[in-house]
């Protein structure tokens, strides 16, 4: 059986991604914040990509061979001008830096596909949320 794993799982396009692959035959793995309401039969890994933790995650994907990562975590928060520097840091960990650094350990340990999830906001930008655009690029 072949394994998908999937950050930010527990909700919205992450969610319907674990599902999605979980109805096409794969073992799912879960990597989010919090438990989502998946089968009992995805592994669900509570890890915030936020504070940097995803290298507890190298040492999960580097054990087993894995067939798709999907690269999903995220979060949109419409108050970033009021962002602390500790804040502006976790939200680029989790909305850009733990993607990269996965990527990273994904082709080292030779995962066969690597997706990311991006945003509109990537394409346009948006004046008013220039932290979360530029993240999504």
């Amino acid at each position: 059986m072949s394994l998908a794993i999937v950050t930010g799982g527990s909700s919205g396009i992450g969610l319907a991604t674990c599902l999605l692959l979980w109805k096409k035959g794969y073992k799912v793995v879960s990597i989010s914040r919090s438990l989502g309401n998946l089968p009992s039969s995805v592994e669900q890994i509570q890890i915030d990509l936020s504070t940097l933790d995803h290298v507890l995650l190298w040492n999960y994907i580097g054990e087993r061979k894995v067939s798709i990562l999907v690269s999903n975590a995220g979060t949109l928060n419409l108050n970033e001008d009021k962002f602390t520097d500790n804040e502006v840091m976790k939200f680029t960990n989790l909305n850009f830096l733990s993607h990269y650094k996965l990527g990273i350990k994904a082709l080292d340990v030779g995962v066969e596909s690597l997706v990311y999830i991006s945003s509109v906001a990537a394409l346009h930008g948006e004046a008013d949320l220039p932290l979360y655009s530029s993240c999504k690029a």
